[in-house]
């Protein structure tokens, strides 16, 4: 279990669904991120959010996935902000993810764990090409992050503030289990609705390693 998860008496919510401030009328959020298709990855994912059904928000859309790099809002040029970028950045991303050539991979699926706001599954890393990917992606545009980049599997938003010791005690029965291996053959490039916190992921573009 997270320690930070544990330093927090209550966990966090969304307060609204749209976030006007955020996104100031911007359509559409962008990211480079990992598609979770694995069955058994699937069934433990399936199982946890009904777990935790009772601490979590409504019509939660997202798909299964693993969150790579930010990418932020499509503008018509190349902006200062970092939670800005180009079609052009886009393509020199896509330029050098062929150059970097990094071959499929495994990654690690592991138990229930938690931020704040979102519990997850855990996913580990062990041949570190995550890092990798997120340094060449750092090549091109600077990543807008406030927290320290933790790869996982989101199961969902807490709908309200609940005690975290309340929500830690749901999280044994998954968290014991066997790792599961997962299998990475592609990088996606996906968007989302901003103006609702939950909407389903729209898949942009596909790179297969």
């Amino acid at each position: 279990m997270s320690n930070q998860f544990k330093k927090f008496p209550f966990t966090q919510y969304p307060i609204t669904r749209n976030y006007k401030n955020w996104h100031q009328g911007r359509k559409k959020y962008y990211f480079w991120g990992l598609r979770v298709v694995d069955d058994a990855v699937l069934y433990r994912w399936n199982s946890a959010q009904k777990q935790l059904m009772p601490f979590l928000i409504n019509d939660y859309l997202r798909q299964a996935h693993i969150t790579l790099y930010a990418y932020g809002f499509l503008m018509p040029e190349v902006a200062d902000e970092d939670d800005c970028f180009a079609v052009q950045q886009f393509e020199q991303t896509k330029v050098l993810l062929q150059e970097t050539e990094i071959s499929p991979f495994t990654l690690s699926v592991a138990g229930i764990n938690s931020f704040a706001s979102a519990p997850y599954l855990e996913v580990n890393d062990h041949e570190n090409k995550l890092d990798v990917l997120r340094e060449a992606f750092q090549q091109i545009k600077k990543e807008n992050r406030d927290v320290s980049y933790v790869p996982h599997i989101t199961l969902g938003l807490y709908s309200r503030a609940f005690c975290t010791k309340k929500v830690s005690a749901q999280f044994e029965s998954v968290r014991n289990e066997s790792a599961i291996s997962l299998q990475v053959n592609e990088i996606c490039f996906y968007s989302y609705d901003t103006g609702d916190i939950g909407s389903a992921l729209q898949l942009e573009y596909v790179h297969k390693l």
